[in-house]
């Protein structure tokens, strides 16, 4: 099976749940990376890239969130397969959520998020979709932070997969696993 890197969301990290699921299930399986991305998107681009190396076709990608929004670009560049989970399609849409001052919720870090940062990050960083049987997009109807009808508008629907619970977190993204592990056997 080809290395993971599973992509966290924005004020996330390695420890968060569905990482950690990732890790445990394909531990012994294969590689699974788990970065912790710097919070400027550019950064956290240029981190993943250097991370992932330059041949993808050793690679897939998980991605919650924003993570999934950087998933979707990193899919599209190394051609390689990915499921996004509740992901960020349109930041701009939701860049005014990132602003302010937040908490890590795993390292209990405080950041700090400006309005002309999270501009600026997001103008260049525009992925198209042109192979959407690659993906796997996993979505709730009841995500609060997302609308998951971004998505659906812009992955074929047999790519989608939309539960009605479980919110922006994903919780029964667990359930979720061997589903995720066939998608990504499709393509060794």
């Amino acid at each position: 099976m080809r290395r993971i890197c599973y992509i966290h969301g924005f004020n996330s990290g390695p420890e968060s749940a569905k990482a950690q699921l990732v890790k445990n299930y394909f531990q012994g399986k294969t590689e699974v990376m788990l970065p912790r991305l710097a919070l400027a998107p550019e950064l956290a681009i240029a981190q993943l890239l250097a991370l992932c190396g330059r041949d993808g076709n050793e690679l897939v990608l998980i991605g919650s969130s924003l993570g999934g929004f950087y998933a979707l670009y990193l899919a599209e560049y190394y051609q390689c397969p990915a499921v996004l989970v509740n992901p960020l399609i349109n930041p701009k849409k939701y860049q005014q959520g990132m602003v302010g001052t937040h908490i890590n919720p795993y390292n209990s870090k405080k950041i700090i998020v400006t309005e002309k940062a999270v501009i600026q990050s997001f103008d260049y960083i525009c992925p198209e979709v042109k192979e959407s049987k690659r993906y796997l997009v996993l979505l709730t109807k009841d995500d609060e932070v997302l609308d998951y009808r971004d998505a659906l508008a812009l992955f074929a629907s047999e790519s989608c997969y939309v539960s009605v619970a479980g919110g922006h977190a994903f919780t029964d993204f667990a359930d979720w696993l061997p589903k995720i592990e066939q998608h990504l056997q499709l393509w060794d």
